[in-house]
């Protein structure tokens, strides 16, 4: 048969006389009590700042610091404060009982005192000391559930203002992006109706090179923006849930394309200086990452003018990675600046469809795509990599 055992509940008793002490502590063994002593106020006080008890029996009249003077100072010890204190005491005068309660005492019993008087005085205020804790122990839990609630009900309100600010940079991007199909499709048919008029004309000369040439430029540049869309088109519908994330070098990419770009700078006098810490792992969709460090190195090299340098590096700080692209052209224009990564004309009357496209897809990534001016000549390009 399995026997359960109920948990004592622990009693102090501070007096300085042994036979009061031993007299309190058989009536409370016998009551199932959980009895320590202390002889004076200085000993009772380094107990309760090391121990829990239920209640505290204290006698008034000690020598040294006398029981109102403990029952102050075990009140001002933040973590104990709680404990019930009792008087045990001679003294019934109007002017003492009010000074023990003054302290912080919550009864009193008067010597001589009475076994059953003694266990139901003490039984009532550890039962109140018991309920009180358990309220404490409900209004603290309450209290952090309540703080939990709130920091998850201010998450989600930041999570739905993040998703009603995609939301509305989708439809403003997919707006944009419908703009600059529909202008790049009319500015190619006007820009090629001048020169294929003039190559009627011209075609008799037998020197139609040069307008042949102008449209092929135009052509393959349409061609280029159209095909970038055609080809990543899932990643402007499906955005982020499109993209083929692995781990990759972008070390490696800036390698492939500075090859396959070896003879054009080399046709431009165009020196390049590369740097690259070394082991740098990003993960993202490598061929849309690669598309648009290629526009990026492109875009410096057309604005680079002829025996000029084209800086590229790629270095790990504590937080992130950040791959630069510089160069010594003639800078982004102020109205740029202002308002960048927008699709339309600049002072130079040509899209900036590039960096348009670049800044949507490094969002998607979480990446964080910054422009800027030198301050001698030329500009830069940002990508940053967060870890």
């Amino acid at each position: 048969m399995s026997r359960s055992y109920k948990i004592k509940n622990r009693v102090l008793v501070v007096d300085d006389n042994a036979k009061n002490i031993q007299v309190l502590a058989n009536h409370l063994k016998e009551d199932n009590y959980e009895v320590e002593y202390a002889s004076s106020g200085k000993n009772a006080i380094l107990m309760v700042e090391k121990e829990e008890f239920d209640l505290i029996l204290l006698d008034v009249m000690m020598p040294g610091i006398d029981g109102f003077e403990t029952c102050r100072r075990i009140k001002n010890i933040e973590h104990r404060k709680h404990i019930p204190i009792v008087f045990v005491t001679a003294k019934t005068d109007i002017d003492s009982l009010t000074l023990g309660f003054q302290y912080g005492g919550v009864d009193y019993i008067t010597k001589p005192f009475k076994a059953d008087e003694l266990l139901l005085r003490v039984s009532t205020h550890v039962e109140l000391k018991k309920a009180r804790d358990l309220l404490n122990y409900h209004k603290t839990y309450l209290e952090k559930k309540e703080e939990t609630f709130t920091n998850e009900l201010k998450n989600k309100q930041v999570e739905f203002k993040k998703h009603k600010d995609n939301l509305k940079s989708l439809i403003k991007s997919q707006s944009q992006l419908i703009k600059i199909l529909t202008d790049v499709y009319n500015q190619s048919l006007n820009n090629l109706s001048t020169p294929v008029s003039l190559l009627k004309l011209k075609i008799s000369d037998q020197e139609p090179t040069v307008l042949i040439n102008e449209i092929e430029n135009l052509i393959k540049s349409n061609s280029s923006t159209a095909e970038f869309i055609l080809k990543n088109q899932a990643v402007f519908i499906n955005q982020e849930a499109a993209l083929s994330k692995i781990k990759f070098a972008p070390e490696r990419l800036i390698a492939n394309i500075l090859s396959e770009k070896a003879s054009q700078l080399r046709s431009k006098a165009i020196q390049l200086t590369s740097h690259s810490d070394k082991n740098i792992e990003i993960l993202g969709d490598a061929d849309l990452i690669e598309s648009i460090l290629k526009s990026i190195i492109e875009n410096a090299m057309q604005y680079s003018p002829e025996n000029s340098t084209i800086e590229i590096s790629l270095v790990e700080s504590e937080n992130d990675y950040t791959l630069t692209v510089s160069d010594q052209g003639k800078g982004f224009s102020k109205h740029y600046i202002l308002y960048p990564f927008q699709a339309f004309q600049d002072d130079d009357k040509s899209y900036h469809l590039n960096l348009f496209f670049a800044k949507y897809v490094l969002d998607l990534h979480h990446f964080e795509l910054k422009i800027g001016n030198n301050t001698d000549s030329g500009a830069f390009v940002k990508i940053i990599f967060p870890k």
